[in-house]
């Protein structure tokens, strides 16, 4: 199973996070799509950046081959 890092837009939820232009950002474990998350909200208190722990979520994906 994989796992993406969703980020909230209003009432919505949405896999914004890219390791390029084009393709979704998919992680093998749930640790490994927290460290994400902490190592942006990390950047972000350094930038001075307000931010919401809330505002992110980390959801399986279910159907693999749908990703390929």
């Amino acid at each position: 199973m994989k796992y993406e890092v969703q980020t909230r837009f209003g009432a919505n939820w949405e896999n914004v996070w890219h390791d390029d232009t084009t393709t979704l950002t998919y992680f093998d474990t749930v640790e490994e799509a927290l460290q994400e998350i902490d190592d942006l909200i990390e950047e972000m208190e350094l930038q001075g950046m307000d931010y919401d722990i809330e505002d992110y979520r980390i959801m399986p994906v279910a159907k693999l081959k749908d990703l390929i």
